[in-house]
C-alpha cells in the first residue's frame, strides 16, 4: 500500500488495512499489548512492563512518516486531550521506527521535557541496538552535547516527549508528542514545514479491551466494565482516569472537577475551556478531538456527559446576566463542533426551560403508502428555573416544581429529561395525561441553523 492512500481512506478502513504494519516488521497488532522499550526517557515515567497498542497507532505512524519523508516536512506534533495515549504512541513510534531495515544507520535522539519545556533527560540510540549510544540528564555533559546533541544529519531523527524549548531547523526531522499548549503550538501556525496531528479520545469498548489485555480485570479488586463506563460518563474518553487502578485517585479527580466548576466565573470558564497555561494542572472541561476522517484538523468539545450536566447546574444557579455569559463562553468553543457534542444538550435544555413549541411528525409504520402522516405541535410552557431530580427518588412532589425536569445524574440512560404540565398549584391534564420524555440525539449530518434543534424530542 502506498502511504499516499492513507489520507484518502476512512479511519475504519485504515485500521483494517494496517493491522499488520508494512515492511514485514514484527510489531504487535492493534488491540494487543507490547513490551515497553527500555531506557526510553518519558515526561511522566511509565512503570508497567507492557502498554496497549491503540487502533490508531499504526495509522498515525504511516501518516507521520509520509509527512516527514515523502512530503518533506521537518516536524510533526502529536497532540490531543491529556490521557489519550500520546506518550505511549511515542514508545510505539520509537520501537517501530528503529526496527525498520532502512533505519539501521539512523541516530534516534529521544528526549523528555517537563510541562514547563524544561529538558530533563536525553537518550540516543542507533537503529535497533538495545543499548543506548549515549545518555545524559540536564544539564547535558559537554561530551554528550558535542558528540550527540549538537550533531545532526539526514540520518538523524529527534523524538520528544513533552513540549521542547528547542526547535529543529529545516530539513532536520523531529516528532513531538505533547498535550496542547496554546503558546507553544502558536509558534507553528505560519510554519508550513510543521504539521499537527490530533490523537482521538478513547471509546468505552477500547478502554475495556485495554483493561482486559493488561490484566486489570483480574486484579484484586478488579477494574470492571461498569467502573469504566461510569468513569467514561464523568471524564470522557481518557485512559488516565478511566483505567486508573486506585479508586481514591478517581474520586479526588472528580471532586476537583466539581470544585472547579462550582467556583467558575465566565472569565475563568473562558480560560479553562481554552486550556490556558495559567491553569496547568487544573482539570480541563473540554477535549481536543480530531475532525472525523481528518486527524490533521481538530475541534474542541465538552469532555463528557457528566461535565455537561455539572456545567448546566452551574449555569442554572447563575444570575441571568452571568448565565448568558457562561453560555456564550461555551458556545464560543466552535459552533459546529459543539453542536455535535454535549453542548447540544445544554442548548436544548436551555430552550426547553425558556418555553418552546415543538412540531412533531408521526412517521409511517410501514403498513402501506396510503397511511397519512400526522403533525402534532406540543407547547412547552416556561419553567421558573432549571429543575433537577434524582431518578431513584422521583415522586409526585417532584412534579410540583415543573414543568420541565432534568435528571441530576448523568447515568440515567433512557431519558435525558421530561416535561409534565403544571398549572397554579395543581397538575394540568390533557384529555389523556401526557408525559413528554426527551432524548437528545444529534444527526450524522449537520443541519442548518434553522433546523439544528428541531429534532431534539
Amino acid at each position: 500500500m502506498e502511504v499516499k492512500e492513507l489520507e484518502e481512506k476512512p479511519a475504519a478502513q485504515l485500521a483494517t488495512d494496517l493491522s499488520v504494519p508494512a515492511g514485514g516488521i514484527k510489531m504487535v497488532a492493534p488491540g494487543e499489548t507490547q513490551r515497553f522499550p527500555a531506557f526510553l526517557p518519558m515526561q511522566h515515567p511509565y512503570e508497567r512492563e507492557k502498554f496497549f497498542v491503540r487502533e490508531c497507532y499504526p495509522i498515525y505512524y504511516d501518516l507521520i512518516m509520509d509527512k516527514l519523508y515523502t512530503k518533506d516536512k521537518r516536524c510533526v506534533v502529536i497532540t490531543g486531550a491529556p490521557g489519550t495515549g500520546k506518550s505511549l504512541f511515542y514508545a510505539y513510534f520509537f520501537e517501530r521506527f528503529r526496527q525498520e531495515e532502512e533505519r539501521q544507520n539512523f541516530t534516534i535522539v529521544t528526549a523528555a521535557f517537563a510541562s514547563e519545556s524544561k529538558l530533563t533527560k536525553v537518550v540516543a540510540f542507533k537503529g535497533k541496538q538495545n543499548e543506548p549510544i549515549g545518555t545524559s540528564e540536564w544539564p547535558l555533559s559537554s561530551e554528550f552535547n558535542e558528540s550527540i546533541w549538537q550533531v545532526d544529519g539526514a540520518n538523524t531523527i529527534r523524538l520528544y516527549d513533552g513540549p521542547p524549548f528547542v526547535e529543529t531547523p529545516y530539513p532536520l526531522k523531529m516528532v513531538c508528542f505533547t498535550s496542547p499548549k496554546e503558546n507553544w503550538l502558536y509558534r507553528f501556525v505560519k510554519d508550513t514545514t510543521v504539521r499537527t496531528l490530533c490523537m482521538p479520545v478513547w471509546t468505552p469498548d477500547e478502554l475495556w479491551r485495554a483493561a482486559t489485555r493488561l490484566g486489570y480485570n483480574s486484579l484484586s479488586p478488579p477494574l470492571t466494565r461498569a467502573m469504566i463506563d461510569d468513569r467514561f460518563t464523568n471524564f470522557g474518553g481518557v485512559a488516565r482516569e478511566c483505567l486508573e487502578l486506585t479508586e481514591e485517585v478517581v474520586q479526588t479527580r472528580l471532586e476537583l472537577f466539581e470544585a472547579v466548576i462550582k467556583e467558575m466565573s465566565p472569565e475563568v470558564a473562558t480560560i479553562m475551556l481554552k486550556g490556558d497555561s495559567a491553569y496547568n494542572g487544573r482539570p480541563r472541561l473540554c477535549h481536543l478531538v480530531p475532525v472525523r476522517d481528518d486527524p490533521w484538523h481538530f475541534e474542541v468539545q465538552i469532555a463528557s456527559e457528566g461535565i455537561s450536566l455539572k456545567l448546566l447546574e452551574k449555569i442554572s444557579t447563575a444570575e441571568f446576566e452571568d448565565r448568558s455569559k457562561l453560555i456564550r463562553c461555551l458556545r464560543g468553543i466552535s459552533e459546529e463542533a459543539a453542536s455535535r457534542g454535549y453542548l447540544f444538550e445544554l442548548k436544548v435544555h436551555e430552550l426547553l426551560v425558556r418555553g418552546i413549541s415543538i412540531d412533531t411528525i408521526l412517521l409511517r409504520d410501514g403498513r402501506g403508502d396510503q397511511q397519512p402522516i400526522r403533525q402534532i405541535t406540543f407547547h412547552c410552557e416556561k419553567s421558573n428555573d432549571f429543575n433537577f431530580f434524582e431518578p431513584k427518588t422521583l415522586s409526585k412532589a417532584t412534579l410540583s416544581s415543573g414543568p420541565y425536569h432534568i435528571p441530576g445524574v448523568s447515568n440515567f440512560e433512557s431519558v435525558d429529561s421530561f416535561y409534565y404540565p403544571y398549572r397554579g398549584g395543581g397538575l394540568f391534564s390533557f384529555k389523556r395525561t401526557r408525559l413528554l420524555l426527551f432524548q437528545m440525539t444529534v444527526a450524522s449530518r449537520q443541519p442548518s441553523e434553522r433546523e439544528r434543534y428541531r429534532g431534539c424530542a
